[in-house]
């Protein structure tokens, strides 16, 4: 029987989102940020697909979001309260879903499961 390597989902970028609604970004999320030299980001949403995008800033920009890194670098944080509320996030756990990296972009994609949306947003794709 051939072997196949188990790819642990951690070892792809991913976010997480906390029950007081931050969010995280994994060690190789915050890697590529930092690679990046990304130090601020906005928060892009379309509905129909339930597809978040984290797209470069610069630091101080209006409607920017702040990233603050951990002293490793191994993990970093954005405030997100205000648009996790507005597309009513509803999971009572820490969740985190994978996402991709757009080199071209410098931005971090992710598609958050209907599941963890209440009422018209998680409606919105159907």
């Amino acid at each position: 029987m051939a072997l196949k390597l188990y790819a642990h989902k951690h070892s792809r970028p991913c976010i997480s989102v906390t029950p007081s609604l931050i969010l995280w970004l994994n060690a190789t999320a915050c890697r590529l940020v930092v690679e990046a030299g990304i130090h601020a980001v906005f928060v892009l949403w379309d509905p129909m697909e339930r597809r978040l995008v984290l797209r470069p800033a610069e630091k101080g920009a209006p409607d920017s979001y702040r990233i603050t890194f951990n002293r490793s670098n191994s993990g970093a944080q954005i405030c997100a309260v205000g648009f996790l509320k507005h597309i009513k996030w509803s999971a009572e756990a820490r969740e985190t879903v994978i996402a991709t990296w757009d080199a071209a972009e410098k931005s971090i994609e992710a598609t958050v499961p209907a599941k963890f949306l209440h009422g018209s947003q998680a409606r919105a794709a159907e």
